[in-house]
């Protein structure tokens, strides 16, 4: 076999049995200077990935800019944007690219051989011949340019990555971590923001952004990835064939290096963007950051894992509790970041900067303590638990191929074997050995109570802080404008002109002649079943799912909530975040959230809600509760303690209760940001839809919007919030028609249904009556403040289609999303990304993400239905939209997400034949028939309603599209 790695100009470096991963890996060295790791194994998702090691000094987002700009055209992909074509037409199951702070990678997997060929060329062409060098306005529309479309008009800044960088950093922990990791790493790559500061992305010039392509996307720089059931000669051949071999080695300098040691603890104070409105009181952040160690160490990187996890972020954190019992923090969280050394940190946030000194004696005190002995073991093992869990699991991400490959960076990219990063049983196993042997406590003294190199931030919120650097940008714009000549202006003008031509110019029969396509003869339209069985039980059904889960065992069980009616959902959301994070009678919570990981991979009990397939006026509201075990040792102790959860929880403490509530406000305010879309897009859907309506008050903003209330009144409203919580709770669990979900090997599960049938039995009786537990949506247009500086814009209406909904509306939602918004929103418009949903119950939904505008938006929108009216399209121009699209009905899932499709088809009433009708019918649909929705969504949208999370002076210049406006942060 070495002959045949080495007719392609490659030699076998090693060659390694990965029995955690079911395969064998091979590492192979080319001839021009790159490295191959091919990890080979039954998985019928292969998988590919091009990388290479991207260190850049400065903040300008080089890097992730020209991550995006190779995937815009290419010397054989002659079209604007063959990424996009490939989003519309691939049946991919994974298709993205990632840039890290030392590395930029491109991943792609697909479980269709004639599509993962394709995916693999159409990305090597790219990162090996982008349109870059020809076409300029690549750079100008995913970084940024001067945007002047009259010379009278006031000159701005635009780009997709500017816009989305704008979105990414405008939340208090992205801002706080940056100043961590610029103060930890002042004379590293690691200190700069790779992605790219708002503020310093226009410092970036063409031609520095091409000089970073020259230099570091070289083969000898290169990592190359395969992964699963690949024909390994075959796409060693074309990758050797078509690129590498047009190589010679090159000596690129892409050293990472390290940062040289503080000779002692270094203090630094730093503000944050807030609302204007927003109250500042108690609201500062206080951060203790160090070095831990290096990623060229796999003991490090588990160790820092092991530690963070234990001390830090258990709910039984020595560290946490510690910083708690003395009024330093609402809340305490850890920090982490990726590189090559590996940062550790804890942050209290909602706390007041005058107790900076006590924050630092508190950890280190607690830290000597924990050092001298104090450690708990038990704690560590659950911890230890917990990792292993998400190693087995692949993190929960169906494409596993995507987690090896980034995974085998840990160690590779830092010279080392990238087989090291994927064995993770030998490590654990030492690991456990020390916890056992009481070894850790002399690690923390050496690695923190003794090392220098640490970082005490404070972090103070200041009002307006967008809107002062937005001034300032202006008013450098507008000094920048006045200084040039009429014919520079001029300039400026026409070069906003050319972009916007290239934008609007439509790809011609020639260009898009070059990209790959597949038919809709290469599809296999075969839905696959879950092997499950369904058993009869005295007090509901059993689903029994014979999948490969990697010897874990998932059981979920789900009772009926439709007892608990409209008035108590907001509380009932609440009672179940509670659950597992209060008192029980057995058990403190620290040592309750001890137990959980010592036995499994943890405990989840939340509301949920399913609609009835084929009647959509009808809906089943659930209380989820979840586990997942390594076999069915520690079956018994695990149903015994959802017992205790369930029926033992004490509710009555109100320091801790407060101390839960505020922690839950504040987690769920910090991560709004990172899904906009979402919540927006669910806000606006619950204005006119009642399941909708009850998703808000589980999950959404009706949620934090009474956490907010809580905690700010809290002393005014416990005794009443612990005697309506102490009602629901005695009433919580509904054994009637429950549904049982078992997911694993067919052994486990016939050990595990007499235990679980069992548990079901011993539960007690409720006879309480079915209430009515489905809001009355409120039709209204809200505006919702937040200190970002762009914003999310989401409409929501009914659509009235004859025939209703069918799988055609699927393509429909493909090429609206792909199309006419991806070209009005992100192309032109600058937002980072767009799209259009249709549900089953005949409802529309349309969001942008990371928007630098609203009206604008809005007006897109509305000229939706003008558009498809207008639509000039053959069969053979949608048909890759038609591709595109089915994935949507069966795409790649992870043996938890199988056994959660059992219990939701189930659940619905839906079947596999349904499903593969929805679709024929997909796959049966032509371009008049979707024309013809044009009057039904012109119709939906006169009666749109809207949502919109976004800046202040955004939504207050918008105030007419509002007869709602209030701060979204409390």
């Amino acid at each position: 076999m070495t002959q045949a790695y080495e007719q392609y100009g490659f030699q076998l470096i090693e060659d390694r049995p990965l029995p955690e991963l079911a395969g064998r890996g091979l590492l192979l060295k080319h001839q021009s200077g790159a490295q191959l790791l091919a990890i080979l194994n039954d998985d019928d998702n292969q998988t590919f990935g091009i990388g290479f090691r991207t260190p850049s000094d400065n903040s300008t987002g080089v890097a992730h800019i020209l991550e995006h700009s190779v995937l815009n055209g290419s010397r054989k992909y002659r079209t604007k944007e063959p990424f996009m074509d490939l989003v519309k037409s691939s049946l991919a199951t994974f298709l993205n690219a990632m840039t890290f702070s030392d590395k930029t990678i491109y991943p792609v997997s697909s479980r269709n051989d004639k599509d993962f060929t394709h995916l693999m060329d159409v990305y090597l062409d790219a990162v090996f011949n982008p349109a870059i060098y020809e076409t300029k306005e690549i750079f100008l529309q995913e970084g940024w340019h001067y945007h002047l479309e009259n010379p009278e008009d006031p000159l701005t800044y635009r780009g997709v990555v500017y816009n989305e960088m704008r979105g990414a950093l405008s939340g208090a922990d992205a801002q706080v971590q940056n100043a961590i990791l610029e103060a930890l790493y002042p004379d590293t790559v690691y200190g700069k923001e790779s992605g790219g500061d708002p503020y310093e992305i226009p410092d970036l010039t063409y031609d520095r952004f091409l000089d970073f392509h020259r230099h570091y996307y070289h083969p000898s720089n290169s990592y190359i990835f395969l992964y699963g059931q690949v024909d390994l000669d075959r796409r060693l051949a074309h990758i050797h064939e078509e690129y590498l071999s047009h190589y010679s080695p090159l000596d690129v300098d892409s050293r990472l290096h390290l940062q040289v040691p503080f000779q002692a603890p270094k203090e630094t104070e730093v503000t944050y963007a807030a609302a204007p409105e927003e109250d500042k009181t108690g609201k500062d952040q206080l951060a203790y950051a160090l070095i831990f160690g290096t990623r060229t160490s796999l003991r490090d990187m588990f160790l820092a894992d092991l530690l963070t996890d234990a001390l830090i972020d258990s709910q039984a954190g020595p560290i946490r509790q510690a910083l708690q019992e003395a009024g330093i923090g609402a809340d305490v969280q850890s920090f982490s970041s990726d590189g090559i050394q590996i940062p550790f940190g804890i942050i209290a946030k909602d706390t007041d900067a005058a107790r900076k000194e006590d924050f630092v004696r508190v950890i280190e005190d607690t830290f000597r303590h924990l050092a001298d002995g104090g450690l708990n073991q038990d704690l560590l093992l659950a911890s230890l638990n917990k990792i292993e869990f998400a190693y087995r699991e692949c993190q929960g991400f169906g494409t596993r191929g995507v987690v090896y490959y980034i995974n085998a960076f840990e160690s590779w990219l830092y010279d080392g074997s990238p087989f090291d990063a994927l064995h993770y049983e030998a490590p654990l196993k030492a690991l456990r050995e020390d916890i056992e042997a009481g070894r850790l406590g002399e690690e923390i003294r050496r690695r923190i109570l003794d090392n220098p190199h640490k970082v005490i931030l404070t972090a103070r919120p200041e009002a307006g802080k967008t809107d002062r650097l937005d001034a300032a940008v202006a008013d450098k714009l507008a000094a920048y404008k006045a200084s040039l000549s009429a014919e520079e202006i001029q300039d400026l003008v026409d070069e906003t002109h050319r972009l916007i031509a290239r934008q609007n110019r439509a790809d011609t029969p020639e260009e898009k002649a070059t990209l790959p396509v597949l038919t809709l003869d290469d599809v296999d339209a075969g839905i696959p079943r879950v092997p499950t069985e369904i058993i009869p039980l005295e007090e509901g059904t059993l689903l029994a799912n014979d999948v490969f889960a990697s010897g874990i065992l998932y059981l979920n069980i789900y009772f009926s909530a439709a007892h608990i009616g409209t008035e108590d959902l907001c509380d009932y959301a609440l009672l179940t975040a509670l659950i597992g994070s209060m008192d029980t009678s057995r058990y403190t919570y620290r040592d309750l959230s001890t137990q959980e990981y010592l036995i499994s991979g943890g405990i989840s009990i939340s509301p949920a809600i399913y609609s009835d397939f084929k009647d959509g006026s009808r809906c089943y509201p659930k209380l989820a509760v979840s586990t997942r075990l390594l076999g069915t040792d520690h079956l018994d102790a695990g149903l015994d303690l959802i017992y205790e959860e369930l029926y033992n929880t004490k509710l009555t403490d109100k320091a801790r209760l407060h101390e839960v509530i505020k922690m839950l406000r504040l987690r769920t305010e910090a991560g709004l940001l990172r899904v906009g879309h979402q919540v927006a897009a669910a806000r606006a859907m619950s204005y006119i839809s009642a399941q909708s309506a009850y998703a808000e008050r589980i999950a959404g903003l009706d949620l934090l919007f009474a956490l907010q209330d809580l905690d700010d009144h809290f002393d005014e409203q416990s005794d009443a919030l612990i005697d309506r919580l102490t009602a629901l709770y005695a009433r919580l669990v509904d054994k009637r028609q429950v549904v049982l979900g078992l997911t694993g090997s067919a052994e486990d599960i016939a050990a595990a249904r007499g235990p679980v049938q069992d548990f079901i039995r011993r539960l007690p009786a409720n006879d309480a009556p079915r209430a009515d537990f489905l809001p009355a949506p409120v039709v209204k247009n809200e505006g919702l403040k937040t200190a970002a500086g762009v914003q999310y814009v989401a409409q929501a209406a009914p659509v009235q289609a004859p025939g209703g909904y069918t799988g055609s509306w699927e393509v429909l939602a493909n090429l609206i999303s792909n199309e006419y918004l991806y070209n009005e929103i992100r192309a032109k418009g600058g937002a980072y990304g767009q799209g259009i949903r249709f549900s089953r119950k005949g409802y529309m939904n349309l969001y942008s993400y990371r928007d630098p505008n609203l009206e604008k938006t809005v007006e897109v929108y509305t000229g939706l239905p003008a558009w498809l009216a207008q639509l000039d399209m053959d069969a053979a121009g949608l048909a890759p939209f038609i591709i595109g699209t089915l994935d949507k009905f069966n795409p790649q899932r992870t043996p938890a997400g199988k056994g959660l499709l059992a219990l939701r088809l189930f659940i619905s009433g839906q079947t596999y034949e349904d499903i593969e009708a929805s679709q024929e019918e997909a796959l049966a649909t032509d371009p008049a028939s979707l024309k013809a929705l044009a009057p039904a969504l012109a119709e939906a949208l006169d009666q749109a309603v809207i949502c919109v999370i976004g800046g202040g002076t955004a939504i207050d210049r918008a105030k007419d599209h509002f007869d709602q406006v209030r701060n979204l942060e409390g």
